[in-house]
């Protein structure tokens, strides 16, 4: 698996891979070509998300067959494990209440581009 691709390539030709700068911002930070705490953090970010991807896609006919045994004694309780599953796939909506009052009390009207940057703000 590709990651950002972050190698140094000196003057005189000589460099560091991407795993040697992680490594030595590992074990010596302050060095002049070790990667930036930010750089390691999004590499291994990105690491930890696609192991669990992979373990996920793995999984996928598994936890079917556990959903299918746990259907035949309750589907109910079948659908709720499925919806709790589901929520770590499917983006949360976010409920946003907006007071388009004016300072004296009355409504403005507003266009929807004007609620979208209101929201966007909020």
């Amino acid at each position: 698996m590709t990651y950002a691709q972050k190698a140094l390539t000196f003057a005189d030709g000589t460099g560091l891979t991407t795993e040697q700068r992680l490594e030595l911002a590992l074990s010596d930070p302050t060095a002049p070509a070790a990667l930036t705490q930010h750089e390691v953090r999004g590499i291994t970010q990105n690491r930890i998300r696609a192991a669990m991807s992979e373990l996920s896609h793995q999984a996928i006919p598994k936890v079917q067959a556990w959903l299918d045994q746990v259907a035949e004694q309750s589907p109910a309780k079948a659908i709720e494990l499925f919806l709790e599953l589901a929520q770590f796939t499917t983006p949360k909506l976010k409920a946003v209440a907006v007071d388009v009052r004016s300072s004296d009390g009355s409504v403005k009207t507003l266009s929807v581009k004007d609620l979208e940057s209101i929201v966007a703000e909020g």
